[in-house]
């Protein structure tokens, strides 16, 4: 029986996400850091992805369905994690009035608590 092509690709890209996990040393991250190292792995899991799809269709029935419950498998795990809340008002309105005045301003950003200072228009081009 031939080895299906896709599964060579595959097998290559999982080599690859292996490199990638070892020289981002996720190791070194704090303890539950889950959220900001992951882009780390965007490309590598987006290959995986349509590596998956494509060996999915290109091979046997029982692998197909195999990997087809695999590809569903992170979708259905993280559904709840897909649904962000809207984040708090910053109140940028009251920034916008100031900065139309010219006038120096705090703007605020998120995280919460975070904030630039906008200096405003120097006196001569008031």
């Amino acid at each position: 029986d031939r080895v299906p092509a896709g599964l060579v690709v595959l097998t290559a890209s999982l080599l690859v996400l292996a490199a990638t996990g070892y020289k981002t040393r996720p190791d070194t991250w704090p303890l539950g850091e889950l959220v900001n190292g992951d882009r780390y792995f965007f490309i590598s899991k987006v290959i995986l992805l349509w590596l998956l799809a494509a060996l999915a269709l290109t091979s046997t029935p029982r692998l197909r369905l195999c990997l087809l419950a695999l590809l569903l498998l992170p979708f259905v795990a993280n559904y709840p994690r897909f649904i962000i809340p809207p984040a708090p008002d910053q109140n940028w309105a009251a920034s916008c009035e100031l900065i139309a005045k010219g006038q120096p301003v705090w703007v605020p950003f998120l995280p919460p608590g975070f904030r630039t200072l906008h200096p405003g228009r120097p006196k001569s081009q008031q």
